[in-house]
């Protein structure tokens, strides 16, 4: 035990040292409890040297029992380190703890080089309907049995006369009734995200338990989605007292977490467990939440629904009625249904606008020969006048890699829209997977798109074009990463300037993977499930797409996969993915390794829409539309400059 006086107090704290040179974690206590708790977590982090402060009023610090507001004990806690001559740390939170670092953490940011939360609510504070149950901690301050039997709820592993059980109600007992309802009346709901947020930047990880009866496991995602650089792993039948119960499970997660910061701290991980920001915590819902329902869910445009509902689309998704376990002849008959029928809505959708008329492009046509001696279609769209070499975009269209036609209703008119801003755009005819002839799986398409890459670049003159950037929606932005991939891999890397890859389709894992590995890792494949599209359905197209799922985990297929080696010395690359969309999070996180990688990149979140409704419904969302034509322009400018795009 240490201590160290701050303002004429004693703040005793456990410093815990490590080897030599060692990285330091400081650690911040829990409601009622104190640094003994944590002992266990300490001792399995042996590379590290510890700091495990008695919070104000709590454990050897309980005399301290004035001013026991979160902020006192962020300085508190500060005070502390400083006094030790730490000048960078790591911190990890637990419960009210969780409250005492963010504060830390915004205050000292140069200081405070990741954090981790466990099992709590850091920055928004309770929600009012905590009020009463909080409260009635104030009645039994001081009395160990009855604190023992409140705190006894938390625990899921002990029974209520486990010795662990027990001596937490005693260390709860020693702190002042007085600090008790400073703590339980106010300070646990205070909001102060307008103030902290902004300046929390540093890699947060959440440890959420799965079976939290203190805090809803739904509302600590909530939480995380609002850090700018958060990663979040559901500890699947745990409950809040998860550090005291399973120091072995949580010392693991913090261990790996910290191990894979880099030197410029970003996780280095193959994965990244990454909660895109969202308007509304949804990410624990039910499959039969009515949330699901588009009508009712308040983060959607109301245009959007409209016109969804034009065509029966406003409900939930509903999954197919077969799954993965079918014949291929029974999935490809359900495959060929996807494609008539969005290639129905795609043909009866209105989608002109006022001004169209006005506005010309020239088309004409090429055919090149593919690698397996298969003709490709290339569609060339340009403006009338042309002076000098323009831009040129390779579009690659959407469908899963496996529906679709690459010359329908809604694919000309987005390729004429780009190429009437001044650019050339070629759209490649790539083999589906599926076709009414037979199939063409992986790596049937990219073999195609890889094909009309090199053709293209090796006919920049003739075509009249300078830069060439390759941009796909859905299906079509996994080929165009995966082009791009295949491009380093065979040292054609030199045709491509830049990419653009709109709601990407890159993961493959929306049948395989169960709502525990999905929210551990990519939480909008659940949370928007059925949102326009569904996780069952698309996972056909994975199957027809790869039959046998040799190429899972291959880059090449599912982009997803790879690694930073695998990234590094890509061209710029803009990622665009949309808030209701159950693709949104693999976007994201893609986007994320490529920063790691070194990759010049930009990603931006679209709120409101749901699976690439901004080039599906052009009439419905207009302003959605010519945004997203605006910002691949943008892109290619700046990509044109040869300036990154930052």
């Amino acid at each position: 035990m240490t201590s160290v006086r701050v303002k004429g107090e004693d703040l005793q704290f456990d410093d815990i040292p490590g080897p030599a040179g060692a990285p330091t974690i400081v650690w911040a206590h829990g409601f009622l409890l104190s640094a003994k708790f944590y002992r266990a977590l300490a001792d399995r982090l042996t590379t590290y040297r510890h700091i495990v402060p008695d919070l104000r009023a709590h454990g050897r610090s309980s005399g301290l029992a004035d001013d026991a507001t979160l902020a006192r004990m962020a300085e508190d806690t500060w005070a502390i380190t400083a006094s030790l001559g730490i000048d960078s740390f790591f911190l990890v939170g637990h419960s009210m703890g969780n409250a005492v670092a963010v504060r830390l953490a915004a205050n000292h940011p140069t200081a405070v080089l990741a954090g981790v939360s466990l099992a709590g609510i850091p920055v928004t504070g309770k929600r009012d309907d905590a009020r009463e149950a909080v409260s009635g901690m104030i009645a039994i301050a001081g009395n160990s049995s009855e604190l023992a039997a409140a705190l006894a709820g938390l625990f899921v592993h002990e029974n209520p006369d486990a010795p662990l059980v027990k001596s937490a109600g005693e260390e709860a007992s020693r702190v002042p009734r007085a600090a008790v309802e400073t703590i339980v009346t106010r300070e646990f709901f205070l909001d102060e995200s307008h103030r902290i947020l902004p300046r929390l930047t540093q890699p947060w990880l959440f440890l959420v338990p799965g079976a939290d009866a203190a805090e809803p496991p739904e509302y600590q995602i909530s939480q995380a989605q609002l850090f700018a650089n958060a990663e979040v792993r559901i500890l699947e039948g745990e409950g809040h007292m998860v550090p005291q119960e399973r120091p072995d499970l949580v010392a693991q997660h913090i261990g790996n977490f910290l191990n894979d910061l880099e030197p410029g701290l970003t996780p280095t991980g193959r994965r990244d467990l990454f909660v895109a920001r969202s308007a509304m915590p949804q990410a624990l819902r039910q499959p039969n939440d009515p949330m699901r329902d588009l009508r009712s869910d308040p983060r959607v445009i109301p245009r959007l629904v409209t016109a969804l509902a034009a065509f029966g689309l406003d409900t939930a998704a509903g999954p197919p009625s077969i799954d993965r376990h079918a014949s291929h002849e029974i999935l490809m008959a359900s495959v060929a249904e996807q494609h008539a029928g969005f290639g129905g809505l795609y043909e009866a959708l209105p989608n002109t606008l006022s001004g169209d008329d006005a506005v010309e492009v020239i088309e004409s046509s090429e055919t090149i020969v593919g690698i397996d001696g298969n003709d490709i279609a290339l569609r060339i769209y340009r403006p009338p006048v042309q002076q000098g070499p323009l831009p040129c975009i390779v579009y690659v269209h959407g469908g899963g890699m496996t529906i679709l036609d690459s010359f329908n209703k809604v694919h000309r008119q987005w390729c004429g829209d780009l190429a009437s801003t001044g650019m050339v755009v070629i759209g490649v005819d790539f083999r589906n997977a599926y076709t009414a002839t037979g199939p063409h799986p992986f790596p049937a398409g990219l073999n195609d798109c890889t094909t009309a890459v090199t053709w293209i670049h090796d006919h920049r003159q003739d075509l009249g074009i300078s830069r060439i950037i390759l941009q796909g929606e859905s299906g079509g932005a996994n080929l165009v990463l995966a082009t791009t991939l295949k491009a380093k891999q065979d040292a054609f890397l030199d045709a491509i300037d830049g990419v653009y890859a709109s709601v990407p389709y890159i993961s493959g894992v929306y049948g395989t993977w169960n709502d525990s590995q999905k929210l551990m890792e990519l939480p909008s494949l659940h949370e928007n499930d059925g949102c326009f599209m569904n996780c069952a359905a698309m996972d056909l197209l994975v199957l027809a797409y790869d039959p046998t799922s040799a190429n899972a985990t291959n880059p090449l297929c599912w982009p997803y996969f790879a690694s930073v080696a695998d990234l590094e010395g890509l061209p710029p690359h803009a990622i665009s993915v949309n808030e209701l969309d159950p693709l949104r999070d693999e976007g994201a996180a893609y986007f994320r390794r490529l920063v790691r990688a070194g990759v010049p990149a930009t990603c931006q979140m679209n709120y409101g829409l749901t699976h690439a409704a901004e080039l599906i419904f052009r009439q419905a969302l207009p302003e959605s539309y010519w945004a997203a034509i605006g910002d691949i322009c943008s892109f290619v400018r700046t990509v044109e400059r040869g300036v990154a795009p930052y």
